[in-house]
Formats: structure tokens, C-alpha cells, sequence
């Protein structure tokens, strides 16, 4: 990768140009993708590239801004990432054209040293502050104390991690979105000030107050500005600025009041704390908040809390656009910039799902909006690493005017993928394209397969596409398959998170997800440990119930069940058991038996569905 960028820098220019006028940076995702046969795909490692082609001078990028992340992302993916994985990572968002992304690391250092500056005990601050695996919702004002406090050696490392993060983001001519102040503040800062004006805000996510219910700042009271900024000029003291920030105040927590003054009094003292500290501070706001809580964010309300700042010192993230795009609904924002964002995914699930229509015309559509602001388009998964076509086409639109033919690009797609023009290859993704990733309409895929839930008499699996298609799909691949959801530990891309298991907040996170199954299921993966020690067992456990129930003649209960099973799924959180950080087995020899013994099986019953 450090020749290919080499080489580009060389014949196009090099970083420090601006993310609006970066040669190199426009040239790569040509270099990646229309123009050459490199496939830059999450889990990637190709080792022979080819050769290099030079873009033709008439493609032009448009709108200026390709951003990436979300918020959640740091949480469900970043967690345990080390220096190594996140260079692997920068690299792949040089190579696909990003120039806007959230560098959110090592922020806990700083707040550290701002609220012990403050008159907070280090015990207060503990108390706050989330494990690893939650910090995404301690930040945003979600959650606290759940799986903490930090060590001192986690914010330390993360801090020399951020270091190293930022100054490979900006080489590259990316610029990285720095945290701000929303307004939440720890229990301790009401000993520290009395006299603050602090409202708790209700209960997220069946959470109870115990780890929820947000002490915020009224926007008047003078501490606001206080924190605000003295946590951001320390935080450029710190990591220096490239003068945009990030601050979610209502994120899926519904405001104290509807009354639009106090909504804009809120948006105005989150942007005043930034510009006392940068006066050319531009504010990036997730717009998840508007499409959440529809009832409550009617457009008086989502009127105030935009233009509670002046016009053009927001940027809007409309960030599940593909399914639920609030422009349309919002005059363009009434009149703020925004970026068009594809979602995608939720917690991180493993599975085949994409909008790949909707996603294909949804940018166009967009800048074609009357009087749209729009500014550029975005991929804002909540986990990555999955379904590498459907950000590949997200990536490459960006660099268009037009939408693209579909069929013909993942033609293009199969051949770049698999490094040679095979004609199954290409018919497989053609199958696919019109299947599972051909999802129309309000789509919402949070991984409904019966594999990864727990277990019911009433589960209801959503499919949007002809079975027989993806049954075709996966014979075509066979042959040339290397690595597969279905056969976890033979693929060390399902390994990646084994190593760090025992750890409770790796665990939870992927299970329970709160101490009482709180989110249940959310961030579900197919990674071999759990498949095999936890929702295997779980289904043993019910399937053994319900012959149980029949051998007796007595009712099956669910509620029986569920807390019956969440012993063991709480079991399974503290077993301790380790597991194996590399592959085992032959993926290739593993998928043919499996589709041997399985494939004549569901063709008949495919065909008996259809009679």
C-alpha cells in the first residue's frame, strides 16, 4: 500500500494540499476502483497489485465532502484496535476517497484532566465514565458507570493511539472531526458547583437510572461554557484542530422541552462553547435524533434546534438516508449543509443485506432536491467489516454524476474481487445483487436470522428476496470460495475477536449488552466461540424444553425459559474461557461438505414451497 501511495503522490501530487484540492486523494479511489482491478474490500490483504492506470482528467469529485464513521462505530468495531489495525484502516479510507472522518480516541485522558482541574475526585470521575466497549453511549450522554471505571493504562494508551491516528489521517489529507461538548456532565460536578442548573434527563434503552438518565447542563447556566471549552482548548492543546467537531446532545433521549427557544438556547450554547475555544469552529451533528423520535421532532422543533446557529456552522449527518432520509421532510435541514449517509448496519452483525437500488440512486436523487444544501455523501455503519460490495458502491458514487449500471459494475466487481474474469463469479454477485442485496423500500437490517436470537415460538424472520436465488448463489460460489459466515473457524476473519473475549465488556457487548439483557441480541455475531458455547447452547436448551414440555403434557412458558436461559447467558459472560486466535481447518473442504449435506435438502423444499 506505502508504494501504491507513493506512486500516486509522485505522478498527482501529495498530502497537505487541502481534502478539496488532494491530488492524491483524488486519484486513489480511481486507482481502486473503475479504473484498475484492485479491490479494496475491509478484510483485504491482496499482495500482488496490478498495474496502475492513470484516471482519465475529466472525473471530478462532487459534492466536497466523503465522510465516514458513526459515532456507535468506535464502539462495536474500534474498541480493541491497535496501532497496526487502525494504519490498516486509514489506509482503506485513503484508498477509497474519504476526507472526512471522526477521530475519537484517547478523549478520556482529556476529560480527565479537565474535570480533576474542575474539583472532581478521581472517584467521581470513575464513577461516570463507562468500560471500553460502552464509551460510544457514555460520550453521548447515554449511558454511565456500566462495565468501568477505566484504568489509568487504557487512557493512556489511547491517548498515544490518537497521536498516531490523526497524524496518519491528516498525511493523508483527511480531516479528522475532534469530540466537543454536548452538555451531559458527571454526578460529582453537582458537590463541585451547588449551585449548577442540571436536569436529569429520562431512561435509555431499558436501561434503568442506575446507568442512565443524564445529568445536562442548561444552556444558561454559565457552566456550560465553562466545560465546553475549556475541554475543547485543552483537547487542542492537545491534538491541535482542524476546526470541525462533533456533539450529540438528544441522541435517542428526548429533550426536557419542546418549546423551540429552549431547543435553539441548546444548539447555540453547544456551538458558543465551540467557538470560544476555535473561532472557526464548524459543527458536524448526527441527524439519527430526527428520524428516531419523529413524534417528537416536528418541524417547529427540528426548525429551532438547526437554526438555533447560524447558517453554515452545521453539518448535518442525514445518516440513515438509504431507508429514512429526513431532507425530504426538512426543506434540505432549512437551509444547513448536510451529507447524505448510508447506514447500513447495526451493532456489527454478521449477514448478507444491502439496499443496493436505493443506495445506487438515493445521492442523485438528493442533489437534485429543490434548494438542497447538500455537501457531500457518507458511509455510517455502526460495525464494519461485512457485505464489502455495498461500501465499495457507496465509496465509488461519490465520484460520479449519475447512477451507475448496476449490473455492469458488479460484473466489474466480481472480477476486481476475485482478481480474474470468471463468468460463475459474476453470475453469483448478479444472483445476489438481485436478492439479498436488493432490499427495497424502509429497510431496517438488524439480523433477524433465528441463528443469533433467542429462542422463541414466535420468531418471525423477515425475507425480502427468492430463496432459491441465494441457493443458486452459493453453488455458483463454491468453487471458488475462501471464506464464508457459515464456517467460522476455519476463516481468521471470524477469529479477530476471540483473543479479547474473556474480557466482560467484550462479552456483553455481543450479548446481554447491559446488565439484564438490556439490548439483548443487538451487536450479535457469527464468530465461532459464540456460535458454538452460546447460541448453539441456547438452542439446545430450548429445544430440550419444549420435548420436555411435550413428553409431560404441561404448557411451554416462554418467560420460564428466558430466565432460565439467561443464566446462561450470563454464564457465558464470566465462564472465562479462552479462545483460539487462529484459523482451524480448511474453509474451502468445510463449505463443500456443508453444501453437499445441506443444498439438495433446501432445494426441495424450495420446490415444495413453490408448489
Amino acid at each position: 500500500l506505502a508504494s501504491v501511495l507513493l506512486t500516486v503522490q509522485l505522478l498527482w501530487g501529495g498530502p497537505g494540499m487541502g481534502p478539496e484540492d488532494s491530488a492524491a486523494e483524488r486519484a486513489l479511489p480511481h486507482l481502486t476502483g473503475s479504473f484498475s482491478q484492485l479491490a479494496a474490500a475491509f478484510p483485504g490483504k491482496r499482495k500482488r497489485l496490478p498495474g496502475l492506470e492513470r484516471p482519465p482528467s475529466s472525473v471530478l469529485s462532487a459534492p466536497r465532502f466523503r465522510y465516514y464513521q458513526n459515532v456507535c462505530t468506535q464502539s462495536y468495531s474500534y474498541v480493541w484496535w491497535d496501532w497496526p489495525r487502525w494504519e490498516r484502516e486509514i489506509d482503506w479510507m485513503a484508498l477509497n476517497g474519504i476526507n472526512l472522518a471522526l477521530a475519537f480516541t484517547g478523549q478520556e485522558a482529556v476529560w480527565q484532566r479537565v474535570y480533576l482541574s474542575l474539583g472532581l475526585n478521581q472517584s467521581e470521575i470513575d464513577e461516570y465514565v463507562t468500560g471500553p466497549a460502552f464509551l460510544a453511549w457514555n460520550r453521548m450522554g447515554n449511558l454511565h458507570t456500566w462495565a468501568g471505571p477505566l484504568p489509568l493504562s487504557w487512557n493512556l494508551k489511547q491517548l498515544y493511539l490518537q497521536y498516531r491516528i490523526l497524524e496518519r489521517m491528516r498525511s493523508l489529507g483527511m480531516i479528522p472531526v475532534l469530540p466537543a461538548f454536548a452538555g451531559h456532565v458527571p454526578r460529582g460536578v453537582l458537590r463541585a458547583f451547588p449551585r449548577i442548573n442540571v436536569t436529569r434527563l429520562g431512561s435509555w434503552s431499558n436501561f434503568d437510572c442506575a446507568y442512565s438518565c443524564a445529568y445536562l447542563l442548561d444552556p444558561g447556566d454559565p457552566m456550560f461554557q465553562v466545560i465546553g471549552t475549556l475541554f475543547l482548548k485543552e483537547l487542542i492543546r492537545e491534538f491541535g484542530t482542524d476546526h470541525i467537531y462533533s456533539a450529540d446532545t438528544f441522541n435517542e433521549m428526548s429533550p426536557l422541552s419542546s418549546d423551540p427557544a429552549y431547543l435553539s438556547g441548546v444548539s447555540a450554547a453547544v456551538l458558543r462553547s465551540m467557538t470560544a475555544a476555535d473561532p472557526d469552529a464548524l459543527w458536524l451533528m448526527q441527524g439519527w435524533l430526527f428520524q428516531n423520535q419523529p413524534d417528537f421532532w416536528q418541524p417547529a422543533q427540528v426548525r429551532a434546534l438547526l437554526r438555533g446557529v447560524p447558517s453554515g456552522r452545521m453539518i448535518v449527518l442525514d445518516l440513515f438516508a438509504e431507508s429514512k432520509p429526513v431532507y425530504q421532510r426538512t426543506e434540505s435541514f432549512y437551509g444547513q449543509p448536510f451529507i447524505w449517509c448510508m447506514l447500513h448496519n447495526f451493532g456489527g452483525n454478521h449477514g448478507l443485506f444491502g439496499m443496493m437500488e436505493s443506495i445506487n440512486r438515493g445521492p442523485f436523487d438528493a442533489r437534485r432536491f429543490p434548494n438542497s444544501t447538500l455537501v457531500g455523501t457518507g458511509l455510517a455503519p455502526e460495525g464494519i467489516e461485512q457485505n464489502d460490495m455495498v461500501y465499495e458502491l457507496m465509496s465509488e458514487l461519490g465520484w460520479h454524476q449519475e447512477p451507475l449500471d448496476l449490473q455492469q459494475w458488479v460484473a466489474n466487481y466480481a472480477e476486481r474481487r476475485y482478481g480474474t474474469r470468471n463468468e460463475e463469479a459474476a453470475s453469483a454477485w448478479q444472483l445476489l445483487l438481485r436478492s439479498v442485496y436488493n432490499c427495497s423500500g424502509p429497510c431496517v437490517n438488524h439480523n433477524h436470522s433465528p441463528l443469533v436470537r433467542r429462542p422463541s415460538l414466535r420468531m418471525a424472520t423477515e425475507l425480502w428476496y427468492n430463496k432459491s436465488d441465494v441457493y443458486e448463489a452459493w453453488r455458483l460460489l463454491l468453487g471458488l470460495l475462501t471464506a464464508g459466515g457459515v464456517l467460522l473457524a476455519s476463516d481468521p476473519h471470524f477469529l479477530d475477536k476471540e483473543a479479547e473475549l474473556y474480557d466482560l465488556n467484550a462479552r456483553n457487548q455481543v450479548t446481554l449488552w447491559g446488565p439484564n439483557g438490556n439490548i439483548l441480541d443487538y451487536a450479535n455475531k457469527q464468530l465461532g466461540g459464540l456460535v458454538l458455547d452460546y447460541y448453539r447452547v441456547r438452542w439446545s436448551l430450548f429445544v430440550s424444553a419444549l420435548v420436555e414440555s411435550l413428553n409431560t403434557g404441561t404448557p411451554f412458558h416462554q418467560e420460564q425459559f428466558n430466565q432460565a436461559v439467561f443464566q446462561l447467558e450470563r454464564g457465558f459472560i464470566y465462564n472465562g474461557k479462552r479462545y483460539p486466535s487462529q484459523p482451524a481447518g480448511n474453509t474451502l473442504e468445510i463449505a463443500r461438505k456443508i453444501f453437499l449435506k445441506y443444498y439438495p435438502h433446501a432445494m426441495r423444499r424450495g420446490r415444495a414451497g413453490a408448489a
